[in-house]
């Protein structure tokens, strides 16, 4: 019986140093690192497109470090590779665990092609020598009038991304680009407005936020496939609003909008 104990105890002792398995879950398309979701995974020339998850079971060295490898593959639909990128996830947890939330950034080129590709983002544990990835399905769709990758920050510079969630006291910093603006006549004329607009549908500010942007010398307009706006909300107060975007090109009489939910909390 002693012999059987001790069998036993070795076994156990063996079972409890097996290293857990790499996992990838919680994957989700957004408007940037730390903003909204993304609920299309459609896309058109210029975009940008960011996937996050959580990692969990990652190893850590000897400082509490990781060492890891993230790499992204897009193929279009004739299995050719249009992105093929890797790079080092190297940082401590300084919390604590082995679980971290990593992303990714898939950028649109000026000239991709309309039609289906397919994502493939593989996380490589080197401390582990595990492997684990998710794959997602992109349609390109031909270049429009469209409001694309707006992101949000803490400072004017757009140095350090932001949630939708602030606090009162906080200022807010947003940042988006229009693309299939109408060069037709050799010149261009858009206008960015923001709204606020509360749970109960009511408009905040007195007047929209207004951004006017034109271009008439010639050569500006030949390189404009995009117009950068940006614009600022103040939290000065607790509740629950939505903040309205829209662009209007006046040369071709047309509107793309943007909303998204934003929760601001008493300190």
């Amino acid at each position: 019986m002693t012999r059987n104990l001790v069998a036993f105890c070795v076994v156990l002792l063996f079972g409890s140093s097996a290293i857990a398995k790499l996992e990838i879950r919680n994957v989700q398309a957004a408007h940037g690192i730390l903003g909204p979701e993304r609920t299309s995974l459609e896309c058109y020339p210029l975009d940008e497109i960011v996937f996050r998850f959580v990692a969990d079971d990652v190893q850590l060295d000897a400082d509490g470090r990781t060492d890891m490898d993230l790499s992204f593959r897009l193929v279009n639909s004739e299995g050719k590779a249009v992105i093929n990128e890797k790079g080092p996830i190297q940082r401590p947890l300084m919390l604590g665990g082995n679980t971290f939330t990593a992303h990714t950034t898939i950028g649109i080129g000026a000239n991709a092609a309309a039609g289906d590709y397919e994502l493939t983002v593989t996380l490589h544990d080197k401390i582990s020598a595990q492997s684990a990835s998710f794959t997602r399905k992109l349609t390109c769709k031909s270049s429009q009038f469209q409001i694309l990758a707006p992101r949000f920050f803490r400072d004017p510079e757009g140095k350090i991304p932001a949630s939708l969630s602030g606090i009162v006291g906080e200022s807010l910093f947003f940042r988006l680009k229009a693309v299939g603006i109408d060069r037709s006549q050799s010149k261009v004329h858009a206008t960015m407005t923001m709204q606020v607009i509360d749970d109960k549908g009511s408009e905040m500010l007195p007047k929209p936020y207004v951004v006017n942007a034109e271009l008439t010398r010639a050569e500006d307009v030949q390189r404009a496939m995009q117009l950068n706006f940006n614009g600022a909300v103040s939290l000065n107060r607790a509740g629950k609003y939505k903040i309205r975007v829209m662009v209007q090109d006046h040369i071709a009489k047309q509107t793309t909008t943007f909303e998204t939910a934003l929760v601001v909390a008493a300190p």
